[in-house]
């Protein structure tokens, strides 16, 4: 085809992209593809390419808000090839729900549209809560996670907003794209750019009625306590989707409270923030389990720690995760070739039962034996050995119990304590861990045993 004439669709796209620093080169090589004219693209830009054409490589630029690297774990894709819609069971747990549905009681206001010109007074009977006008940790928290979850910075992003319908509320059929070339979209979407993603969690069951319907491709999402939808309202080339418009159908019997979050086109800073360790697929649900240590190999190896602490060294390498390394150096034990295979093979079984995959062993590391004082970064392990891994308590001798904090695969932080003789099997990559708290006691020795998949194609999930 050949275009000589920018819709208002596309200069939203074009102005969004550069807004938000897209190198204009790059730009002008996507709508010379699109067939656009050489000479519209340069009176529209203002500008024209500082290299020929045929030399700017696709820029990959993410012209729908989505990033490229796009990976949420345990979440499940609506099958449609029509718009990218995902769901999520148990997002949120039963207290959390709870929780954030008590604090919607107060301060409830009816809930309004976009559209002032909307004619129909019952298209949306539902009420909203603010949460931006509270001041709630949890609320907080839970905002956060929703963009950490997507990998989008939140300066991208709407704050929470939460919705109780009663018996016969609904929000009729609706998209949650601003239209271009409106005065909808020039007050709400003028600065901060279009909506491309929304993230929603229903905070109950619903006794009947309440589903999410998508209208355009027959696809309805039934109310679950802590379930969280999120789609893409944009099209890859980042033109508004008709394909997401959605029906809050009315609720029959009981009530329905959720919460949405919006992302915008526009913020500050680089909208991907997910590193290339949550990219590592999931392998369980929660990504962390509490174990006990085989009696007979954890006997063995607490033996040969009792018998050969004189051997201990203090550490030569560079951790950058330990903290106080300099006036609490860790020290490490060896631990013989074949106590090392042996440990492995104790293991490798009930790993591969929790992981559900096939692996190999990467490292046994030595013991290593952490001092008073002592605290330990919050970090991610390597990506290329350590995916599915397990900390041995060994031996310790504390004034107080010595947490893990440990992120699970929804971005919820725990505190995880070990005993001597307990493990814990962790997504070592994907999962953010460490000890903020500062060793209270005079040692604490672990041992850490590290897998891989055998086969490679865990790996293209978030590439």
């Amino acid at each position: 085809m050949n275009e000589n004439i920018f819709d208002d669709n596309w200069k939203v796209w074009i102005w969004s992209n550069i807004g938000r620093g897209c190198d204009k080169d790059g730009v002008f090589k996507i709508l010379i593809d699109k067939g656009f004219e050489y000479e519209v693209i340069k009176q529209e830009l203002n500008y024209e390419p500082s290299i020929a054409l045929d030399q700017i490589e696709n820029p990959l630029i993410d012209e729908s808000g989505r990033n490229r690297r796009f990976f949420v774990p345990n979440s499940n894709k609506v099958n449609t090839d029509h718009a990218d819609i995902y769901t999520i069971d148990d997002f949120l747990n039963k207290e959390e729900c709870q929780h954030i549905i008590e604090l919607m009681q107060h301060d409830l206001r009816p809930s309004t549209v976009t559209n002032e010109t909307q004619p129909d007074k019952y298209f949306r009977t539902s009420k909203t809560f603010d949460f931006q006008n509270c001041d709630d940790l949890l609320a907080a928290e839970i905002d956060i996670r929703i963009s950490r979850m997507l990998g989008i910075n939140p300066s991208f992003s709407e704050e929470i907003q939460g919705q109780l319908y009663g018996v016969g509320e609904e929000f009729k059929a609706h998209t949650d794209w601003f239209t271009p070339g409106t005065d909808e979209f020039q007050t709400h979407a003028g600065k901060r750019g279009q909506r491309s993603w929304t993230f929603m969690i229903y905070l109950n069951d619903v006794e009947e009625g309440g589903e999410t319907e998508f209208v355009e491709i027959g696809k309805s999402i039934t109310p679950k306590t802590g379930k969280a939808v999120f789609w893409n309202n944009l099209h890859p080339d980042g033109q508004p989707n008709q394909e997401t418009m959605h029906h809050a159908l009315p609720v029959i019997k009981g009530t329905k409270a959720v919460i949405t979050k919006w992302f915008r086109l526009n913020g500050i800073g680089e909208m991907d923030i997910k590193t290339n360790a949550e990219l590592v697929p999931n392998f369980t649900t929660r990504g962390f389990k509490k174990s006990q240590m085989p009696e007979s190999i954890y006997k063995e190896i607490k033996s040969f720690l009792d018998d050969n602490k004189s051997m201990a060294e203090e550490e030569q390498q560079s951790l950058d995760f330990l903290l106080n390394e300099s006036i609490h150096p860790t020290v490490m034990i060896e631990l013989p070739a074949e106590l090392k295979q042996k440990t492995a093979d104790a293991l490798q079984e009930i790993v591969e039962e929790w992981g559900g995959v096939e692996i190999v062993v990467t490292s046994v590391y030595g013991i290593r034996c952490y001092h008073e004082g002592t605290s330990l970064r919050a970090h991610r392990d390597t990506t290329d050995t350590h995916i599915l891994s397990a900390i041995i308590n060994l031996d310790q001798d504390v004034e107080e119990e010595w947490p893990l904090e440990i992120e699970d695969n929804a971005y919820r932080t725990h505190q995880v304590y070990l005993r001597p003789g307990e493990m814990l099997l962790y997504e070592s990559a994907r999962l953010l861990h460490g000890r903020k708290t500062p060793l209270n006691g005079k040692f604490y020795c672990n041992l850490f045993v590290h897998f891989k998949p055998v086969s490679d194609e865990w790996r293209t999930p978030g590439a």
